[in-house]
């Protein structure tokens, strides 16, 4: 092993003789544990001088960046290692790391089990998702909404917080378990969920659990960060300080896919690729996305990427369900296609309504009940409630009833068979699933046996499409055939 350069970070020690030191550092003992918590992008090793001096030295693999918190807390641990090797050591070593959020867990690590998981590609790259996948919108901390309204565009989604912070830490944690045994690979989240709540619970659940980084597949969307000017929208500018704190709260050093939450109108196209560019080329994320985003801002930021030689994105994440279908299957239907473009679709249950517990009325302790209709959102709710009233509602839930017909015969819920029919559209990478209690993601990955039956019987997905009777035209062939 090479000696430290000058520009290591280094701390040495006198130690008896060069066996005291070895065994300090042997396989097993307290401070071995130190390589397995290194960061992926430090490099750590340790040399004995003939003199019976060890030097223990941090070597980056890439320029010191916003990473360099790791280096303090890593030095400080070797501060504790060289002078005390004892079962105590370990200890402080797992508390240090939970508490500072350094790769490597402060649990053990927790075996992955694939169990009955189907997994997909994500477009065409070579990361592969398990096709029902877990999100933090409704699982995150408790926490303010972000804010009401937003001069930087109209769309701004005034309840998103709210909806984040919907249930506890350690029922997050639950069910993120619960996910994980059923073969879940996929995690989603966003820094506007909870107003960055749902980023810190998800990410010390990570670590607490024990998931091995490989593991997983971690995604986070940037656009609505904060109040200030420059803290919403895609310019180049937020997505750096939008990545580098998204990446603080979760604790990772980097995230598999970051994506525009939303199209920023009011930032060049070249601007926004370019930005997202360098994010990947930094480590920071592997591929990029955009949630929400137009066939032709999607098409323009392609172009953008083979004009200039930047990175594509990869994938969108559009809401998409059996009432909620048009955008996917018939404006994203080229963009699908002639760029292999991944979904990982969110809202698969049309805000509840595919799950039938709206069909007598709304329930009590609901998300239009409770503590969401007594917060800042309780317009939205309410909005909400009385659009069920309207006679478009009321056509929703003779349908959702029909389903549930079908549904019983299939033996399962209302809610398996719709996931089962969005997992039937084979551009879907992965359906994104949202649960404030374990129980539900346990029921929610049954669908994936409801899917099996659906595929195989072309009979029963046309009673389900007569019953929906919302299937957008075919796209138009002009007498041309495969």
């Amino acid at each position: 092993m090479r000696g430290p350069r000058d520009s290591d970070w280094q701390f040495g020690t006198t130690v008896g003789d060069r066996l005291a030191a070895s065994n300090l550092f042997r396989s097993g003992s307290p401070a071995s544990n130190l390589r397995r918590y290194t960061p992926r992008f430090w490099r750590f090793g340790v040399t004995v001088r003939r003199n019976g001096r060890v030097q223990v030295y941090l070597r980056p693999w890439t320029a010191p960046d916003d990473r360099s918190f790791s280096t303090t807390v890593l030095l400080q641990l070797i501060a504790i290692i060289v002078s005390d090797s004892s079962a105590q050591v370990s200890s402080e070593i797992s508390q240090r790391m939970s508490h500072n959020g350094v790769e490597g867990y402060g649990a053990a690590v927790r075996a992955f089990n694939p169990g009955k998981m189907q997994y997909r590609f994500l477009g065409r790259t070579g990361l592969k998702v398990s096709a029902l996948s877990f999100g933090s919108w409704v699982t995150g901390m408790g926490g303010p909404s972000l804010w009401a309204e937003s001069s930087r565009l109209a769309f701004f989604p005034a309840n998103i917080g709210a909806v984040g912070g919907q249930v506890g830490q350690e029922t997050s944690k639950q069910c993120m378990l619960e996910a994980f045994n059923h073969g879940v690979n996929y995690f989603d989240t966003a820094e506007v969920y909870a107003s960055g709540e749902c980023e810190k619970v998800f990410g010390q659940a990570l670590r607490d659990l024990g998931f091995k980084r490989s593991d997983i597949v971690v995604s986070t969307k940037l656009f609505w960060g904060g109040a200030g000017p420059n803290d919403t929208g895609l310019s180049k500018k937020h997505v750096f300080e939008g990545m580098n704190a998204s990446l603080s709260r979760l604790g990772l050093d980097y995230v598999d896919i970051v994506m525009a939450h939303r199209p920023d109108p009011l930032t060049p196209m070249e601007e926004i690729v370019r930005a997202f560019t360098e994010i990947v080329q930094s480590g920071k994320a592997l591929y990029w996305g955009t949630s929400e985003w137009k066939a032709h801002d999607i098409e323009r930021a392609h172009h953008m990427a083979a004009v200039h030689h930047l990175i594509a994105p990869v994938c969108d994440q559009p809401q998409y369900n059996a009432f909620w279908r048009d955008r996917v299957e018939d404006e994203l239907r080229p963009i699908l296609r002639n760029y292999g473009y991944g979904l990982t679709i969110w809202s698969p249950l049309d805000n509840g309504i595919l799950t039938g517990k709206y069909n007598d009325g709304i329930p009590e302790g609901s998300r239009l009940t409770g503590a969401d209709a007594a917060s800042s959102d309780k317009q939205n709710m309410i909005n909400f409630g009385k659009a069920l009233s309207t006679p478009a509602g009321k056509t929703k839930l003779a349908k959702v009833r029909e389903l549930g017909a079908v549904a019983k015969e299939l033996g399962c819920t209302t809610a398996q068979l719709a996931l089962a029919w969005c997992l039937s559209n084979e551009q879907v990478s992965t359906v994104i699933t949202g649960a404030s209690r374990p129980e539900q993601v346990k029921e929610n990955m049954k669908a994936l046996d409801v899917y099996d039956q659906l595929k195989s019987n072309p009979a029963l997905q046309s009673r389900i499409e007569k019953v929906l009777d919302n299937k957008p035209a075919s796209e138009e062939l002009f007498n041309r055939w495969a």
